[in-house]
């Protein structure tokens, strides 16, 4: 259901309305709360161009700036942000947003590192364990 409406009356001619009230009530429907999601990356904090948002059986790109724009009915929808250069992210979200939400994605080559590093640390460790 919109979230947006006017409704007022209006002078309507007689030669059109064709009845002894001369008075009409037209409501206008602006459309659904244009509710938005802004990706960014998790180390550099720019926008993610080229994300794919998928909702329900609708899916959306990023833009430049790294916003999608959901324009849904009123609800909570799980959305799945997938990027080939990111790890793959679902939030849930409840529409209308009173402002974008904020997703920040973790890069690949960011995630690889952390665990060669961490298998560099747990490594030393071991060895050091083992040589005493």
């Amino acid at each position: 259901m919109p979230l947006l409406y006017e409704s007022y009356a209006a002078q309507v001619p007689r030669s059109l309305a064709k009845v002894k009230d001369t008075e009409k009530t037209v409501t206008i429907i602006v459309g659904y709360p244009s509710s938005s999601i802004q990706l960014s990356d998790s180390v550099t904090k720019k926008p993610i161009q080229g994300a794919k948002v998928a909702i329900n059986s609708t899916e959306k790109v990023s833009d430049s700036s790294g916003m999608v724009s959901l324009e849904m009915p009123d609800g909570e929808y799980t959305v799945k942000i997938s990027h080939p250069s990111y790890w793959k992210k679902t939030v849930t979200v409840k529409i209308p947003m009173a402002e974008p939400l904020k997703v920040e994605l973790w890069p690949l080559w960011a995630i690889g590192l952390g665990i060669v590093a961490g298998a560099t640390v747990a490594t030393v460790v071991i060895s050091k364990a083992v040589w005493k």
